[in-house]
């Protein structure tokens, strides 16, 4: 048994019965939260000096397109689609479909090591470039040996193809073969669903035949709604609910924001990646007035261009504050819960981890108040909704291990693993043979 026991911080635990503890200690007992309180006492256990930071638990990124993370900063001056240009011919279709399972390998290990450095530590990977198995194997291997926590959701590359069904099979019997609710890795960290992207291409032909692939395996399945009536037509084939993760959830009409509602399907947002490509936003505002479980995301850092949940935090709530001309429509509180314990229970993971509630995984992250952009400490939502950057992210626990301690990602040479990243997206750039504008 191995304990640590971090003392005299400002704890954060974003559970509605415990809060927020001014001069707090918090005790991890293996992969465990064991305690948060005061004064707490553990002989033998590793001290950390908890003064002058913040400890709270590690953000969720509810959707990320993980074969991004080689291809940041491209098509951001072109729109969004075109057969000419834009994102989905450039990034999808010419360079993510060049992919080789070794490129899939490096953007989802580079997007994970970000993703870690920043204070996140699960993340939905929406894994719809999986070429073939081995790109599959590939991403998933990737982000489960950084340490990471998370779903795996493994979808079609392109608006053509249906999901390989027997790549689906293959995965879940080479790295996902426990049953605890979900289909796991056997250290519980990862889980298997299904991405389609046949909903928001308006292609029943593919997602009807897909959703019912993922019920017959017991998988949960997320997807794009792109645009008033998909809600309608998933609620005709009975999918909504708690399985299904919505992502986006554009131009819902009232009736549909009803039946989202009641039938608790969680919707992601991801303003800043939309924004950034000439999107509009999801109506954040109405879904929350309307009773709907909302949660945050990256999306794709070809679209965000960071892997920073911070910086989603604080430009969605610039956003909806902007779009209504109303400070108070949205709250740096709001923002918290969405990156944090609301994301949790969207992907079935509420009882594993989103707080620092005694009994769930040990998912830690610990902050740096001893820096210019946070002094003076004054109300700490504001700050961290507001103010963070990931350089203030000191030390990172995943599952009670230790990923990130004094600043520097744990057994991870950087400067090797950037020159890898590099070389790599020069080769892809080659075999594309087109520029990445």
């Amino acid at each position: 048994m191995s304990e640590t026991l971090i003392r005299g911080a400002y704890i954060l635990t974003m559970d509605d019965d415990l809060g927020a503890l001014s001069h707090g200690d918090l005790l991890m007992r293996d992969n465990l939260i064991a305690e948060v309180g005061e004064n707490l006492d553990a002989p033998g256990a590793e001290l950390m000096d908890g003064s002058g930071k913040l400890v709270m638990p590690g953000l969720i990124d509810g959707h990320r397109h993980m074969f991004s993370g080689l291809l940041r900063g491209g098509c951001s001056d072109v729109k969004y689609t075109g057969n000419q240009g834009g994102y989905f011919e450039v990034v999808i279709r010419r360079y993510g479909g060049s992919f080789t399972p070794e490129d899939s390998y490096m953007a989802s290990r580079i997007g994970a090591l970000e993703s870690i450095n920043g204070g996140i530590t699960t993340l939905h990977a929406w894994d719809h470039n999986m070429i073939s198995f081995d790109h599959a194997l590939a991403s998933a291997r990737a982000m489960h040996e950084t340490g990471l926590r998370g779903r795996f959701s493994y979808g079609p590359p392109n608006d053509t193809m249906i999901v390989d069904q027997d790549g689906v099979r293959r995965l879940r019997e080479e790295m996902f073969p426990s049953r605890n609710g979900h289909w796991e890795t056997r250290d519980g960290r990862w889980h298997l669903g299904l991405a389609t992207r046949g909903v928001e291409l308006d292609r029943p032909e593919i997602w009807q035949g897909e959703a019912a692939f993922a019920r017959a395996e017991g998988l949960p399945i997320t997807a794009h709604l792109m645009r008033e009536g998909h809600v309608s037509e998933l609620d005709e084939q009975d999918l909504l609910g708690p399985e299904l993760f919505a992502c986006h959830a554009l131009g819902v009409s009232d009736a549909e924001i009803e039946r989202l509602r009641d039938t608790d399907t969680p919707v992601c947002a991801s303003t800043p990646a939309l924004a950034r490509t000439g999107g509009r936003p999801t109506p954040i505002r109405r879904l929350m007035e309307g009773g709907v479980r909302l949660c945050l995301s990256v999306d794709s850092t070809a679209g965000c261009d960071t892997a920073d949940m911070f910086a989603v935090m604080r430009i969605t709530m610039i956003v909806e504050r902007m779009l209504h001309e109303d400070a108070g429509v949205y709250s740096c509180g709001d923002a918290l819960r969405q990156s944090t314990i609301e994301t949790a229970r969207a992907l079935g993971l509420g009882d594993v981890t989103g707080s620092l509630t005694p009994g769930k995984r040990a998912d830690v992250i610990v902050l740096n108040l001893d820096c210019i952009n946070l002094a003076p400490f004054t109300v700490p939502e504001t700050l961290l909704a507001s103010c963070v950057y990931p350089s203030n992210v000191e030390t990172v626990f995943v599952d009670g291990r230790c990923l990130k301690r004094d600043g520097e990602l744990v057994g991870v040479d950087l400067p090797a693993t950037v020159r890898e990243a590099n070389q790599a997206f020069q080769d892809l750039q080659k075999r594309v043979g087109t520029p990445f504008v």
